[in-house]
């Protein structure tokens, strides 16, 4: 993990994707697994999503793993991902609740900022 911090402290995204990249195929089985024993109520799409997205069917895992996620933050920290209040995502409040340092905060920026993904149409 401390390489993918340096990485991320040097700005030098292209390394990190990779690693993730490479890490994320080698472990798709047991993430798969670790989610579904998580979330044994949404086993049965998440197991479908996984197997769409191993079918390069990406058009439907990709919606059905946003939909999931979006569903498990709001059980886990009472936060919606793609809802948004004061022109931020709801899930800011709960990451500027939390007492972390940088690296930390690094990564749950995502949850911070209004993403492309996120955008109405008029503000893309």
């Amino acid at each position: 993990m401390h390489a993918i911090e340096n990485e991320l402290m040097s700005n030098n995204i292209s390394a990190v994707d990779d690693f993730l990249i490479k890490y994320y195929e080698e472990n798709i089985d047991e993430i798969e697994k670790n989610i579904c024993a998580l979330y044994p109520n949404r086993a049965k799409i998440i197991s479908k999503a996984f197997s769409a997205h191993r079918n390069k069917d990406f058009e439907l895992s990709i919606l059905v793993f946003l939909a999931q996620a979006d569903g498990i933050s709001k059980e886990k920290i009472g936060y919606y991902i793609f809802l948004k209040k004061d022109k931020k995502p709801e899930t800011a409040q709960y990451v500027e609740s939390l007492a972390i340092g940088g690296f930390q905060r690094s990564l749950l920026a995502p949850l911070t900022e209004i993403l492309p993904l996120m955008k109405s149409e008029k503000d893309r």
